[in-house]
């Protein structure tokens, strides 16, 4: 009895488990683009106390084979005098290293080709996104560029 049992439902586990497969999440070493994500406020900034309510979001999309970095910078709350991507982990000051366009329009959009060593950074988490006003030059608010998780919504 037992053996029909298990006969009758084996079917069913194989087609969960090939449904269960096919929706599976993106394994990043082995997809052509990864996207990254970052939010963006005054709460992450290091050496400096903006204090501003200002927040933002960065959404990119990297593309390993043409090595370029698509993005876009969202922001609510201030008026951005210089956007930039600096290189530093999380709680580390950094050095601003890639400066974006001037921002006239919100949001903030691009892409950049970077080189392995700022590939490298990118994918080690050691970038950050800075908006700085004329108020605070040295940032207003910060956001550390993640991998976005996959499978997750709304990032």
């Amino acid at each position: 009895m037992k053996r029909k049992s298990f006969l009758l439902l084996l079917p069913t586990l194989l087609a969960t488990t090939l449904i269960f497969n096919a929706c599976g999440t993106k394994d990043p070493d082995k997809s052509d683009t990864v996207d990254f994500f970052a939010d963006i406020s005054s709460r992450v900034l290091i050496g400096v106390a903006s204090g501003s309510s200002a927040a933002g979001t960065f959404s990119g999309t990297y593309n390993k084979a043409s090595k370029t970095l698509t993005y876009s910078v969202a922001y609510t709350g201030l008026t951005p005098s210089e956007a930039y991507i600096g290189v530093g982990a999380p709680g580390t000051e950094g050095i601003k290293e890639r400066i974006l366009p001037t921002p006239t329009a919100n949001p903030i959009t691009g892409s950049i080709t970077l080189d392995a060593r700022q590939e490298n950074n990118l994918f080690f988490q050691n970038n950050y996104i800075i908006l700085a006003t004329t108020q605070f030059p040295r940032g207003a608010i910060r956001g550390n560029i993640n991998i976005k998780p996959y499978g997750s919504v709304g990032r």
